[in-house]
């Protein structure tokens, strides 16, 4: 009975598994062509060639199915596409769907190591047909992240990227941010300089929060607001401001103004200033390597003045002091000096005479002459003056010796003491001059005496020159000029 029935298996089983002379075994195929060759019973998801089930008896009971679609599944039934995976169950500790490791290690130069490679390629051009690379959701979670980038930097459209996140495209921009996708967005795109350009739908830039702080552009009407705590400064001109290069010609701000001034800096303007400051200062301007401002006439296109003014007295008093107009050169860093304080008049044009002015008793500088004229606005020499000029002494020197050196420096007015009753025991030297022309005057006060003596008559060598020695009292003077060698005396007076 026994042996009936193995011959009855073996007939059953023979057309289903062969064992060839290469030691190849086939399941459903006469001639395998591996060492394991499973052949199915159709071509569709209908069928599965092969399956591999656990020990439990319910739907969940297969854990890798292949399909006669070739398709594989691990954790379903029915797998919908080349590879379908699905993790299911209760979890109560950190788990893990998929993972994949790549952990080759290679000592060969100029080779390339990929973790995973998703290619997503073919011919795909039926009427609104979408390739899509990667699709990756990510919900159902107290807080979800579609993707964690632990290690490395990010290329988009560049296969080295430099950066955490490197963006490529030379022909568009490299980053849209959107509101309502192809309707409100902004663009951020670098050309090719480098320089980058931001471009919203609505031609409207901000920076910062409009209830509070901002900075907000709109080239369409030509506004730019400086806004902080609510409040903001309007710019609403054909051409408020104008970054730009021509040539090498900088074309720093143009500003066209208005009744109250179109550009005002925490203040209202008056008499149509084009700027206005306020508590100046709290205000820094930085440096600047070319022209600040120009002063232009749009109305008739030609230069115009351009006055600067401190702003009015406090509460616009009747009869109140004008406040000052201070210039400083500009701070030295380290051991360096300051800057230099310059009015420089421009070449004139067609032959005319251009002048720089300071109201109030005026002071002018001729351009065409050089000429400056303090309290006049014609003047015929270098210095010409309508008023009295003073020259101010510094403190009075002490002679406590004889020959005793006095350093006149840059001074035209010196005062002298001395502590000796007889001039011939505190003889006066005079240090040089600094510009020949220079004049000094030397006066004599308290009741003791000094002397001034005519070095070029006692021995050849000094550098002054005297109709006579003089010996100095209380208010005596002497006049001195200096020819560029010596002192040379022009006038005395014995008081």
């Amino acid at each position: 009975m026994k042996t009936k029935l193995f011959l009855c298996a073996c007939v059953l089983i023979i057309p289903y598994w062969s064992y060839a002379q290469s030691a190849n075994s086939g399941v459903g195929s006469m001639v395998p062509q591996s060492k394991l060759e499973v052949k199915g019973s159709g071509t569709t998801s209908a069928t599965s060639a092969f399956g591999v089930k656990n020990a439990s008896t319910g739907a969940d009971s297969l854990m890798f199915i292949i399909q006669n679609d070739g398709n594989v599944g691990i954790g379903i039934n029915a797998p919908t596409s080349r590879l379908h995976t699905v993790a299911s169950g209760a979890k109560t500790a950190n788990f893990t769907g998929n993972f994949l490791s790549n952990t080759a290690t290679s000592s060969t130069a100029s080779i390339t190591k990929y973790g995973l490679d998703l290619q997503s390629t073919g011919t795909w051009n039926g009427t609104s047909a979408v390739n899509v690379g990667l699709n990756i959701n990510a919900t159902g979670g107290t807080t979800n992240y579609a993707a964690l980038f632990t290690g490395g930097n990010v290329g988009i459209g560049n296969s080295s990227p430099a950066k955490k996140c490197e963006v490529l495209d030379n022909s568009a921009a490299q980053l849209r941010l959107s509101y309502t996708a192809g309707s409100v967005y902004t663009d951020f795109q670098t050309n090719s300089s480098g320089v980058l350009n931001i471009q919203s739908s609505s031609t409207n830039i901000s920076v910062g929060n409009p209830a509070s702080n901002y900075i907000a552009l709109t080239p369409s009407v030509g506004q730019m607001y400086f806004a902080y705590g609510g409040s903001y400064i309007s710019f609403t001109a054909v051409k408020p401001f104008v970054f730009s290069t021509t040539g090498k010609t900088p074309v720093t701000l143009d500003v066209v103004a208005a009744a109250s001034g179109a550009l005002v800096v925490d203040g209202t303007g008056v008499n149509a200033p084009v700027l206005v400051v306020n508590n100046s200062a709290t205000i820094s301007t930085g440096y600047f390597t070319s022209s600040l401002v120009h002063g232009k006439d749009i109305a008739t296109s030609g230069w115009s003045s351009i006055p600067v003014r401190p702003g009015r007295p406090a509460g616009n008093a009747n009869n109140a002091t004008g406040l000052d107009l201070t210039i400083q050169g500009g701070q030295g860093t380290g051991t360096g000096v300051g800057g230099d304080i310059v009015f420089q008049t421009k070449t004139a044009d067609g032959g005319t005479s251009q002048t720089l002015s300071i109201l109030g008793t005026q002071m002018v500088i001729k351009q065409n002459t050089g000429n400056v004229g303090i309290g006049i606005t014609s003047p015929n020499v270098n210095l010409d003056m309508d008023g009295a000029l003073a020259l101010r002494a510094s403190s009075t020197v002490n002679l406590t010796a004889d020959n005793q050196v006095v350093t006149i420096g840059d001074r035209s007015y010196l005062r002298l003491s001395s502590d000796d009753a007889t001039g011939a025991n505190r003889s006066i030297v005079l240090t040089q001059g600094l510009q020949a022309g220079q004049l000094l005057t030397v006066e004599f006060t308290g009741t003791n005496q000094a002397e001034l003596l005519d070095d070029g008559a006692l021995s050849g060598a000094g550098n002054q020159r005297l109709s006579a020695n003089l010996t100095l009292t209380q208010y005596d003077t002497v006049k001195l000029i200096w020819n560029g060698t010596d002192w040379v005396e022009t006038a005395r007076s014995v008081n």
